[in-house]
C-alpha cells in the first residue's frame, strides 16, 4: 500500500514537473510544434531535476520526501515566474502547416514507436530483473549507494566519482518506493530525446517533416537503443544529450534566439554530468 500511495504522489510531482516545463517552452518559444516543444520539455525537467538532487545530495539531505517537495515547489516556482517571461519571436524551423496527410502518417509512426517502447520496458525491463553487467556493478549500485547515505557522496560505491546524472533519473525513479524497480525506466527520456533531437536536426538541414521523423526513427531502431531501454547504461543519454547541444546550436546559428543558446549549454552541462569525457564526441 505504501508503494501505491508513493506511486501518487511521485506520478502527481512528475506530471506537474512536465506540465511546468511544457507552459514554459510554449511561452518563451512560440511557433514550435508538438514534438519540439516535447524536446525542450524534457531537456528542461532532466536538468531541474539534477539540481533539485544536487542540491539536496550536497547537504546530505537527499531524501524522498523533501526530492519530491523539491521539485515540486521549484516546479510551481517556474510556472509563477513564467508569466512574466517575454516572448520571443517563432523560429523558423519546421513548416508550420504541413498537409494533414502528412501530420496523420507523422503522428502513425510516432504512436508506434511509443507503443513499442512502452511494451519493451514494461516486458523486459518492469517484469524482469536486470542482468547487464553495467547495470549491476555500479549505474544500478550508485543510485541504492545514495538512498542509503542521504547524500551524492557514497564513498563505499567503487565508482562513487564517476559523473551520474543519469543515474540522477534512475534515483527520481527510484526514491519514492520500497525497491528500485522503476529504476531502468531512467533511459526512457533519453531515447525519446535522441528521437526528437534527430527530427530537429534533419528538419533543419532541409528534410520536410515526415521525413525527418522517418530519419529520427531510422537513428532510433537499432538493438543498442532496445537493449539500454530496459537497463541503467549511459550511452544512449551521451548519443541524445550530443544531438541534442548540436540541435539548439544549428538553431541559434540559423535564428539566433537566445534561448537556444541558453537550452544548447543546458545540453551540454548534463552531457558533462554523464561522461565529462563524451565532451569530446
Amino acid at each position: 500500500m505504501s508503494d501505491i500511495l508513493s506511486g501518487a504522489v511521485w506520478g502527481s510531482a512528475t506530471v506537474l514537473l512536465f506540465f511546468v516545463c511544457w507552459r514554459l517552452v510554449v511561452s518563451v518559444l512560440p511557433g514550435d510544434d508538438f514534438y519540439q516543444n516535447a524536446l525542450h520539455t524534457l531537456l528542461l525537467c532532466w536538468a531541474l531535476i539534477v539540481a533539485a538532487v544536487v542540491v539536496l545530495g550536497s547537504f546530505n539531505h537527499l531524501t524522498a520526501p523533501l526530492l519530491l517537495l523539491t521539485v515540486a515547489l521549484a516546479s510551481l516556482g517556474v510556472f509563477a515566474a513564467t508569466r512574466r517571461l517575454r516572448r520571443i519571436p517563432p523560429f523558423a524551423g519546421i513548416p508550420a502547416t504541413p498537409s494533414k496527410a502528412a501530420q496523420f502518417a507523422e503522428s502513425v509512426l510516432w504512436l508506434f514507436l511509443l507503443s513499442l517502447w512502452a511494451y519493451h520496458v514494461v516486458r523486459t525491463g518492469l517484469l524482469e530483473f536486470p542482468n547487464d553487467f553495467d547495470t549491476l556493478m555500479y549505474h544500478l549500485s550508485l543510485i541504492d549507494y545514495w538512498l542509503q547515505a542521504y547524500s551524492l557522496y557514497a564513498s563505499d560505491a567503487w565508482q562513487w566519482s564517476t559523473p551520474g546524472n543519469n543515474e540522477l533519473l534512475g534515483l527520481w525513479c527510484a526514491a519514492p518506493f520500497s525497491g528500485d524497480f522503476l529504476a531502468t525506466l531512467m533511459n526512457l527520456p533519453a531515447v525519446l530525446m535522441l528521437a526528437l533531437a534527430s527530427r530537429e536536426i534533419a528538419s533543419l538541414l532541409g528534410l520536410g517533416r515526415l521525413s525527418a521523423s522517418v530519419c529520427a526513427a531510422a537513428v532510433v531502431a537499432n538493438y543498442v537503443v532496445l537493449k539500454q531501454l530496459t537497463d541503467a547504461e549511459n550511452d544512449i543519454a551521451v548519443a541524445a544529450l550530443t544531438l541534442t547541444a548540436a540541435a539548439y546550436a544549428l538553431r541559434f546559428a540559423r535564428g539566433g534566439q537566445k534561448t537556444n543558446l541558453v537550452l544548447c549549454g543546458i545540453a551540454i552541462g548534463l552531457l558533462a554530468g554523464v561522461k565529462y569525457y563524451a565532451l569530446g564526441y
